[in-house]
């Protein structure tokens, strides 16, 4: 019999003329463009031996710069009758990826929610366990650098974090006190009188039978990875819209717990980021009051004099001036494990590329300083940080 094309598929003629049979049915499904994540999560003891794994899916993973961020994990219920002892508040976790994400390390802690049918693990980033020691009666620093403080403050409060050897230039040294403060309070308020330094929590595995955790310290960038991260908008970058904030502030007066409030300080300085004024220090950005017109604030360090804390309240002014004196650029979008800016291609502390064409033309190279992921969607959030300004993707 003669043989007739259709398209799509071959059919006979019949022998009477008669039309031929409908095509079998065909739905073409096309490949996901972005793979779903795989991962394992490991559970380590306090001592970081590997235990065991949780069997589950994950919600979200953050991870956070000067601070930390969680993840959150659903299970059946059967795993709480049948491995109580991988739930214990306190043990360390470590998430592997196979998409090229940094591992993720932490901890396990309250709250845990049982509901019907699933249990809700919460996870908290390495950095979480210093908020469960304290410092010393009477921590004292001076003459070191606020790295320093940092290292020795994380490294004293003896939960398994290593002080790794800061990857930080020489700055100026400032002075420091605190008494039985959560150590983590005191971490951030050491990096306050420094802001251009961050500071973040290392997770390294050992042939997958350990957990352990490192202090990175850094100040721009700890790797330049713009030659091979580029985050393309419509591309690899979705989503894209550019916001400025602030607030805006470009004249700091800051009076310490000894401050006699009965004169008036202001505008006694002039020139940028300069001027002590006795019991009261003022500090103002020249060229942000130029360009942004005069914008004051009051502080008050209650617990601070100059007689404990010598040169401390000049030196918040200078670290808020800093912090305050432009708007700050907040980008929101989606980045996609996408060339050329795979997952593996860049982590924290990474400065990127960042190109868009829209709302308006853009280049800027970044650095990461926070980063979500949703396992669910495959799409990663990025926390940016350009120097002067902060940037949220």
């Amino acid at each position: 019999m003669a043989r007739r094309s259709g398209g799509f598929w071959i059919y006979n003629r019949t022998e009477s003329g008669d039309p031929p049979y409908s095509p079998p049915a065909f739905t073409l499904a096309a490949p996901p463009l972005i793979a779903p994540a795989q991962y394992v999560v490991y559970v380590a003891d306090h001592d970081g031996t590997i235990i065991g794994e949780l069997q589950g899916a994950l919600e979200s993973v953050a991870w956070r710069v000067d601070g930390y961020g969680t993840a959150a994990m659903l299970l059946a219920p059967e795993t709480v009758e049948d491995t109580p002892w991988l739930l214990e508040y306190g043990n360390r976790v470590l998430i592997e990826f196979d998409n090229g994400l940094e591992l993720w390390g932490g901890v396990i802690d309250v709250p845990q929610e049982l509901a019907t049918g699933q249990v809700r693990v919460q996870m908290y980033q390495a950095t979480f366990m210093l908020s469960w020691r304290l410092t010393p009666r009477h921590a004292a620093y001076s003459g070191y650098t606020a790295g320093a403080v940092i290292s020795d403050l994380v490294q004293g409060a003896a939960v398994g974090i290593e002080a790794g050897a800061p990857r930080v230039s020489a700055d100026e040294p400032i002075n420091a006190t605190f008494v039985y403060e959560p150590v983590l309070t005191a971490v951030g308020k050491a990096r306050d009188l420094d802001p251009e330094l961050h500071w973040f929590v290392e997770t390294r595995s050992q042939n997958g039978q350990r957990v352990s955790f490192v202090l990175r310290l850094f100040r721009g960038a700890l790797a330049d990875r713009t030659a091979q991260a580029v985050l393309l908008h419509g591309h690899n970058l979705a989503g894209t819209t550019l916001l400025e904030q602030g607030p805006i502030v470009n004249e700091t007066i800051i009076a310490r717990g000894d401050a006699d409030l009965s004169i008036d300080y202001t505008g006694q300085t002039s020139g940028a980021l300069e001027g002590q004024n006795g019991e009261i220090d003022v500090v103002t950005s020249a060229a942000s009051r130029q360009r942004y017109d005069l914008r004051q604030e009051f502080v008050t360090l209650a617990d601070v004099t100059e007689t404990a804390d010598p040169g401390r309240g000049f030196r918040a002014a200078v670290a808020r001036s800093k912090m305050l004196a432009q708007p700050r650029l907040r980008v929101q979008g989606s980045a996609l494990n996408l060339e050329p800016a795979r997952y593996r291609d860049y982590g924290i502390g990474s400065r990127v590329a960042v190109e868009m064409d829209s709302p308006r033309p853009i280049y800027k190279e970044l650095t990461v300083i926070g980063m979500e992921f949703a396992p669910s969607q495959g799409t990663l959030s990025l926390v940016f940080d350009d120097g002067d300004r902060m940037g949220v993707v």
